[in-house]
C-alpha cells in the first residue's frame, strides 16, 4: 500500500500543476477561441488521469487491512 500512495502522491503534485496551468491558459487566451480546443484537451486528460489515481487508492484503501479485524 506504501508504494501505491507514495506513487498517487507523486502523480497528483503534476496533474494539480497542470490543471491549474489550464486555469492560467483559460485567463490568459482570454477571447483568443484558438488556444480552447487545446487546453481543454489537455484538461480533460489531466481529468482523467486524476480520476485513475483516485481509483487506485480507493481500490488499494478498500483492499488494506483494516486494525482490529
Amino acid at each position: 500500500m506504501g508504494l501505491v500512495l507514495a506513487a498517487s502522491h507523486e502523480l497528483k503534485t503534476p496533474l494539480m500543476a497542470m490543471m491549474a496551468n489550464c486555469d492560467v491558459l483559460d485567463a490568459e487566451a482570454g477571447a483568443d477561441g484558438r488556444l480552447a480546443p487545446w487546453i481543454a484537451n489537455i484538461r480533460a486528460a489531466a481529468d482523467e488521469m486524476a480520476s485513475k489515481v483516485a481509483g487506485l487508492l480507493g481500490a488499494v484503501r478498500e483492499g488494506a487491512p483494516r486494525d482490529g479485524a
